[in-house]
């Protein structure tokens, strides 16, 4: 009998080894879903941050965009500024060199008259 109770004895022990075993499976299947779950939850943060980056550099896009058009129409009215300057400086020196061109004519005839008068003078 006691081969009987040696070899119950022996299963036993094995048994609890084996139970023993069983534990330590679990404990490592559970920290593997643990550790799994845990990096899911980083790479969807990860997920989260550079969708959230994407979305901020795509509205970063867009404002920069309406500004390059606002600018690209200032400076065209800037340009149409200029070529009305650029009009109006000509008119106004063409004026000024007209004015100085009347004025010298202004001042010669009086002496014009002047030579006329003694021209007459002397003829007479």
């Amino acid at each position: 009998m006691e081969s009987l109770a040696e070899a119950r004895a022996a299963v036993a022990a094995e048994r609890k080894g084996l139970e023993t075993e069983q534990m330590e499976v679990d404990s490592m299947r559970a920290k593997i879903a643990t550790d799994r779950r845990a990096a899911n939850d980083e790479l969807r943060a990860q997920l989260d941050a550079a969708q959230s980056a994407a979305q901020s550099l795509e509205e970063a896009r867009k404002a920069a965009e309406t500004e390059t058009t606002a600018l690209e129409h200032q400076a065209g009215r800037l340009q149409e500024q200029r070529r009305v300057m650029d009009v109006e400086r000509r008119v106004w020196e063409e004026a000024k060199q007209e004015e100085r061109h009347r004025q010298a004519a202004a001042s010669r005839r009086p002496a014009q008259e002047a030579v006329l008068n003694s021209v007459e003078t002397d003829q007479s």
